[in-house]
């Protein structure tokens, strides 16, 4: 994102769809266009052990484990890999992720001379990564990993767009708190590359950058509500 690039504010016209996103529903606006067309989309999912890893998706099901905060670093695996193959053979392709792993991956690809032109990048704002370590032994304090059905990082549908709160299943019944959330605030479990990093700054490596448009009542109160906007 240039210093003259132009910052919207969006909200999906499909309330049902901005209630599953995180903010506005814009990932899933941009990632429908792309899978209509036949191409794949890589994204952040939690495990079977809710830990963050990168996935490919080609149907929207599979996308739709995209949506959502997820608090910790994910594993990219063989996603820079697998995003070659579907560049050469002609795909198009949408990668999302944390500016350090965009960059990470144009760098790949430009090593090995792979064609860029049907590639589209978004990052998002990031505050920076917890230790997925931190993570697990989080979740170990509260329950048996295999007695959690569910995790939520930030529970928008029973505490809003706004709170920050994050709520588990536990054998079928929701436990909800703030801890983690205060870890995370507090900067302690955060990464130590984190703290010098080189892309907090308008200077965007991606095609499209997005975040929660924090204080849109500044600058749009029409179109603030409560179930979420996208800064885009």
């Amino acid at each position: 994102m240039a210093l003259n690039s132009i910052v919207y504010g969006i909200k999906h016209n499909n309330e049902d769809i901005r209630a599953a996103s995180r903010s506005g529903g814009m990932f899933t606006a941009v990632t429908d266009v792309v899978l209509n067309d036949g191409g794949a989309v890589y994204g952040c999912a939690l495990n079977d052990f809710f830990l963050a890893e990168h996935r490919r998706a080609e149907t929207k099901a599979e996308r739709d484990l995209f949506r959502g905060s997820k608090y910790i670093q994910s594993n990219i695996g063989d996603s820079f890999k697998d995003v070659k193959n579907d560049l050469i053979l002609g795909k198009t392709v949408l990668f999302s992720g944390t500016p350090c792993q965009i960059e990470g991956l144009v760098n790949f690809l430009k090593v090995s001379k792979t064609d860029l032109s049907k590639l589209i990048t978004i990052d998002i704002i990031c505050h920076g990564v917890p230790s997925p370590m931190v993570w697990s032994d989080y979740l170990n304090a509260v329950a048996d990993v295999e007695s959690i059905d569910a995790v939520d990082f930030r529970d928008k549908a029973n505490f809003g767009w706004r709170a920050h709160i994050e709520t588990l299943t536990i054998n079928g019944e929701k436990k909800s708190s703030d801890k983690f959330k205060k870890l995370f605030f507090s900067h302690l479990i955060v990464r130590p590359s984190c703290f010098n990093c080189h892309y907090k700054n308008t200077k965007r490596i991606s095609d499209i950058t997005i975040g929660d448009y924090w204080r849109i009542e500044d600058n749009d109160k029409d179109l603030e509500d409560e179930s979420g906007v996208a800064l885009v």
